[in-house]
């Protein structure tokens, strides 16, 4: 039997708090939460979970603390067969945690995150045997010590594929898209940078002609581009949105997955888009990647 796909995630692990509520609360509102729930979030740790759905083999990159909040991170990726021997631990600080309102009557979630963990460093990451992965994928954070990482991938002539989730601005991220091959672009990092339209910041790119990538926006759907050729690839209509958090998460993971597996890149940005359309009309990741 076929060894499956090795795929390393560089990024975040968090413990997400989530208070579903029926509207967002004025300012010094007090409010009654219909539920609430304890779970493991953040970004690549979403991304981990969605492509443990796959005949893939995933491992994450990244620091835990040793605190009680850590077990629920540590908990969630051994249920889902994710690695865990690239983690560095730090036993003097604290499990970043995001409090989550998650609004009913429009399905938007606004976050409040706490961080008091260092991010992961180019020291652990330079142990690695990267050239046993098929692809490697970095979430876009902690720019200094990624740069240093991507260098190495140089250095070492990795021939994986490396792809980039650029979900905000962060100083010196544009110095690394032509290090990547693939680029994921959010709607929020568009507007960030002024762009009112997918297409104008498309087209404002200094990118290489070799790199792929994808803008997602939101319930209109998402753009791209591959070798020289543009798309669009619209969202379903009127979806029950019941949590759209890890949306974007979802769809790395679906895009990550069908590349690996032999889909077409434009294939590929339907499949993450219609998988991402499937996480936001239901909690949480597990149970995505059937019947999709």
């Amino acid at each position: 039997m076929e060894k499956p796909h090795k795929v390393l995630l560089v990024g975040n692990a968090v413990v997400d708090l989530v208070a579903a509520v029926d509207f967002y609360p004025p300012e010094d509102a007090e409010c009654r939460a219909d539920s609430l729930r304890l779970s493991c979030g953040g970004n690549c740790a979403n991304t981990l979970t969605v492509l443990s759905q796959y005949p893939l083999a995933g491992y994450f990159a990244g620091t835990l603390a040793t605190d009680d909040f850590s077990k629920v991170i540590k908990s969630h990726l051994f249920e889902h067969n994710i690695r865990l021997q690239y983690v560095h631990y730090q036993p003097n600080s604290k499990t970043p945690v995001s409090i989550v309102w998650n609004a009913a009557d429009s399905g938007t979630r606004t976050i409040v995150h706490y961080r008091d963990l260092p991010e992961y460093s180019f020291q652990s990451f330079e142990s690695i045997k990267t050239n046993e992965f098929a692809w490697i994928h970095f979430e876009g954070r902690n720019i200094d010590q990624i740069k240093l990482m991507l260098n190495h991938l140089t250095a070492t002539d990795f021939q994986g594929s490396i792809s980039l989730e650029v979900e905000k601005s962060r100083e010196g991220i544009e110095n690394i898209f032509n290090k990547v091959n693939y680029i994921n672009f959010s709607k929020h990092y568009v507007l960030e940078n002024s762009f009112n339209q997918a297409t104008d910041f498309m087209q404002s790119l200094n990118i290489k002609n070799n790199i792929s990538f994808t803008v997602t926006w939101g319930d209109q759907g998402v753009y791209w581009s591959h070798n020289g050729k543009t798309g669009f690839h619209k969202a379903k209509n009127n979806l029950n949105i019941v949590d759209s958090i890890g949306a974007g998460d979802t769809f790395n993971a679906g895009l990550i997955a069908n590349l690996l597996l032999g889909e077409s890149f434009e294939n590929s940005v339907s499949l993450a888009n219609q998988l991402a359309a499937k996480k936001i009309q239901q909690h949480g990741f597990d149970n995505l990647v059937v019947n999709v």
